[in-house]
């Protein structure tokens, strides 16, 4: 592991595209995919776990604990300030479907559009820099670990990986208010699990 130089895309639609490049060309592994988010940021490898986890998949039985140990080992990166996320060998070469990602993909880019068209760099002190990622990491990190942990409780892992989402995308769009509003939703889910909580 260590700390790449590379730069962010400047737009959502960017990532998403060049990821549809990578999949019209050939089938994607797990590793190629990967290392593609690497050189923007593990900000978007964050956002495949978190977007399994408040879509369907995360309700089948014992998806949600996998997706938040998945969703804090990324997480734990971002803390620790790495631009790599270190991958077994033999997981960097699982084959991923071209035909499954192209769908996916297509199906993602006007939701990308939109976020584009509505965000930007602002408040650069909460979304740019090493100390605004690390805390960052550190919030996505805790979040992940409770979601993991309280996985057997319906709906709070859909909460917490929602707001890790967020937090997420305010890092890869590099945008503070996204993040802003990511930091006040985390306070907010914090006051809604002790409300769910049972026994509370």
């Amino acid at each position: 592991m260590g700390r790449c130089k590379a730069e962010m895309p400047p737009t959502l639609s960017g990532l998403l595209e060049a990821l549809l490049a990578a999949a019209d060309e050939q089938e994607l592994t797990l590793g190629r995919l990967f290392a593609m988010m690497n050189a923007r940021g593990l900000a978007a490898a964050m956002l495949v776990p978190t977007l399994l986890m408040v879509m369907p998949f995360g309700l089948f039985p014992g998806s949600n604990a996998l997706l938040g140990l998945v969703m804090a080992f990324v997480a734990g990166h971002i803390a620790l300030g790495l631009r790599n996320l270190w991958l077994p060998r033999r997981l960097r070469q699982v084959a991923l479907s071209g035909r499954l990602m192209r769908r996916g993909l297509r199906r993602l880019l006007p939701l990308a559009a939109w976020l584009d068209a509505r965000t930007g760099r602002r408040l650069a002190l909460l979304a740019e820099g090493e100390a605004a990622t690390r805390l960052a990491g550190l919030v996505m990190l805790g979040l992940s670990l409770f979601a993991a942990i309280a996985g057997l409780i319906p709906g709070i892992p859909t909460l917490v990986s929602a707001v890790v989402l967020l937090l997420a995308l305010g890092l890869l769009l590099r945008d503070g208010v996204v993040m802003a509003v990511g930091y006040g939703a985390t306070l907010a889910a914090v006051a809604g699990v002790v409300a769910l909580w049972p026994g509370a």
